[in-house]
């Protein structure tokens, strides 16, 4: 959820899963014949029952969404015990993106002032830390941080990183010092410079 069109069902029921339901804010969106859609809004009530799946899969939905938190939450409600939660999400921590953030206000995938005439259905940025803190505070316990790919134009940035190096340095040593507050403190500050926080184009997250 959000199925859209069908590219991610279609890829998992060639991998050879059928038990599979899909969903949508904008269900007649979907092309494929099989599974139905039927139709969600993160920002609510999902309308499944608690416990109802193994697996539940997040595909670029978070940025589309005002309340992030309630989705993570509907996710916790709607697993089983020992489901798997599985997000992504445009990066929007990269090291393209913050330069672009330091010169021009905007972010990646966010370059430009939203439509305020018309509106438009994605707005809302989420940085790593802050789905992270989401994710904890629902009760999950994340396994993996990774990324899609690392696209040329995110690897070409990695010279400018020797013109960062002392900020980045900084950014080590204050989460040593933040241990303080909490021992997440330094794995924190540690994903936000590792290399699929730093260069990768989607970030890919289980928990």
């Amino acid at each position: 959820c959000p199925c859209g069109q069908g590219a991610l069902a279609q890829e998992i029921l060639a991998a050879g899963f059928s038990r599979l339901e899909v969903a949508d804010y904008s269900p007649e969106l979907y092309v494929l014949p099989a599974p139905v859609p039927v139709k969600a809004d993160l920002n609510g009530v999902l309308p499944w029952a608690d416990g109802h799946f193994e697996v539940v899969i997040c595909c670029a939905g978070m940025r589309d969404i005002g309340f992030q938190r309630n989705a993570i939450a509907e996710f916790a409600r709607i697993l089983a015990p020992d489901g798997r939660l599985l997000i992504s999400l445009p990066n929007v921590l990269n090291f393209r993106s913050r330069l672009r953030f330091l010169s021009t206000g905007f972010l990646n995938k966010f370059r430009r002032p939203l439509d305020e005439a018309h509106g438009q259905s994605t707005t809302r940025p989420v940085p790593w830390w802050e789905l992270r803190y989401m994710l904890v505070r629902e009760g999950f316990e994340i396994t993996t941080l990774t990324c899609n790919r690392v696209k040329v134009a995110e690897a070409l940035m990695a010279p400018f990183l020797l013109l960062t190096g002392a900020a980045l340095l900084w950014n080590l040593l204050w989460s040593a010092r933040g241990r303080k507050a909490g021992p997440h403190w330094e794995q924190v500050y540690r994903e936000l410079n590792s290399l699929p926080v730093l260069f990768g184009e989607s970030l890919v997250v289980a928990a």
